[in-house]
């Protein structure tokens, strides 16, 4: 049984996240923003950011460090393996909309390169798809990486429409949740061939 202590994060522990947070909302509207006001962002004294981040390229390590933890970590709180494929495609999608501010870093610092789709949470969701393609749950006439490369578009479709555009995140999130419905759901139709 873990100490009360280890369950409740340290007042260190929440000046960190609070400054990686704030480095995301201050840099993603703003990326030559001076560190001064991520450290207003947060509500501590730029000494105080300092001590956690020397410069802004360690700030920037470590959001990339923290995002990707945190795809880590909604990958696995999607429960992959209950249910069928399509169910956990489901939950995986409500886990990375519940982290759409935080995955607003990757969608604005996005870069020439094509994902490999190398990381471990890129895998654990490409495996799922292809469960799911297996079970007759998800469509298998698109590949695992079409899909997958279209989850995050319309990722970065619903976060745009509601901070540029000004949707309400609800109504942005149902919309996104039927799009994915609809682009993952088996087709039965019968297609003709030429």
């Amino acid at each position: 049984m873990p100490s009360p202590s280890s369950a409740t994060p340290s007042k260190r522990d929440r000046t960190r996240h609070a400054l990686l947070e704030s480095g995301i909302a201050v840099l993603v509207t703003n990326p030559g923003a001076a560190l001064g006001a991520v450290a207003r962002h947060a509500g501590v004294a730029r000494s105080t950011l300092h001590r956690y981040f020397a410069d802004r390229a360690e700030l920037v390590e470590a959001i990339n460090s923290h995002v990707e933890a945190q795809y880590e970590e909604a990958i696995e709180g999607a429960d992959i393996e209950s249910g069928t494929g399509y169910e956990a495609f489901e939950r995986i999608v409500e886990e990375l909309q519940d982290r759409i501010e935080l995955f607003s870093w990757w969608m604005q610092t996005i870069h020439a390169e094509v994902d490999d789709f190398d990381s471990e949470p890129d895998q654990q969701l490409l495996a799922t798809i292809r469960r799911g393609q297996a079970d007759g749950t998800i469509d298998d006439q698109l590949t695992a990486e079409w899909i997958h490369t279209m989850l995050w578009t319309a990722l970065w479709t619903a976060h745009k429409q509601v901070t540029l555009n000004g949707y309400r995140p609800r109504t942005v999130r149902s919309a996104t949740r039927l799009t994915l419905q609809k682009l993952a759901a088996p087709s039965h139709r019968t297609h003709p061939t030429n």
